[in-house]
């Protein structure tokens, strides 16, 4: 059954997202085209502030993106499982855990899909300028380096950002769906109640994850290690797996949270 709401999941939003990295991209060949203009002599002012406005409006729609596909996501979550069509959601042959669990796999990969989308645009704005290949040669300098001396490290490295990601990524959303289905078991302002749950659990996250932080700076068994070192690379490692760590504990606890509350406590009414 998880299969086929993952498929019905992403039928629904692939053909919003699509619209949306379709206007990114386009955008961004405007952007390169504008940066290029820009760089010709002898071109009149007014051209070259419509070409500015232009690289305003690529930024603009890049954030936009970003934002588009934060709100289509918190929509389905909302529209599916906390209006009438709850209703029927909660009808099928499956369980709440199956629900919530299709939901935030789709938010996290056209959330981390939008990412991407955005380094891929800003690439395709500044391809052929003297910025890109000032980029291109100095990334390539550090991979050189990071392939004759630290290969193996360089390919952890890479994959604990990746895991880091996804798991802020699905700590973020199931952020969102916590306050919601807490909000949506009041009888009444369910919406503010949401809103009100959000920045509750923002302000709580954030003074621990200070707490933590002020702990960790000033603990006498915090080394000064050369991350170039092996002491140094080990002390990375041990703390990107407890980035990971927490934020496994801090999506647990969303993620309970919500499929309580829909199981619980949600009024539908």
């Amino acid at each position: 059954m998880l299969s086929k709401l993952l498929k019905h999941e992403f039928a629904a939003t692939a053909r919003f997202m699509w619209i949306i990295y379709a206007a990114m991209a386009g955008l961004s060949l405007f952007a390169n085209l504008s940066i290029h203009m820009m760089d010709r002599p002898g071109v009149p002012g007014v051209i070259r502030a419509l070409m500015t406005l232009l690289l305003v409006l690529w930024v603009f729609s890049l954030i936009a993106g970003m934002i588009a596909t934060v709100v289509l996501m918190v929509m389905r979550f909302h529209r599916n499982l906390l209006t009438d069509e709850g209703y029927l959601m909660f009808t099928l042959p499956t369980d709440v855990h199956r629900l919530v669990i299709a939901k935030l796999l789709t938010a996290v990969v056209w959330l981390v899909a939008s990412m991407i989308m955005i380094a891929l645009c800003v690439c395709v704005a500044v391809m052929s300028t003297q910025f890109l290949r000032d980029g291109m040669e100095a990334l390539q300098g550090i991979l050189k380096v990071l392939s004759s001396r630290y290969a193996f490290s360089a390919v952890i490295i890479f994959a604990e950002l990746i895991v880091m990601l996804f798991l802020g990524v699905a700590g973020a959303c199931l952020k969102f769906y916590s306050a919601m289905s807490i909000g949506y078991g009041f009888s009444g302002h369910k919406v503010l109640w949401s809103v009100i749950f959000y920045f509750a659990q923002s302000t709580v996250l954030r003074i621990l994850g200070t707490v933590f932080m002020v702990a960790v700076a000033n603990s006498p068994f915090w080394p000064n290690y050369d991350f170039l070192t092996t002491d140094g690379q080990m002390l990375w490692h041990l703390g990107v797996l407890a980035a990971c760590g927490i934020e496994l504990i801090i999506g647990a606890v969303f993620y309970v949270l919500t499929t309580w509350n829909l199981k619980n406590r949600l009024n539908l009414s």
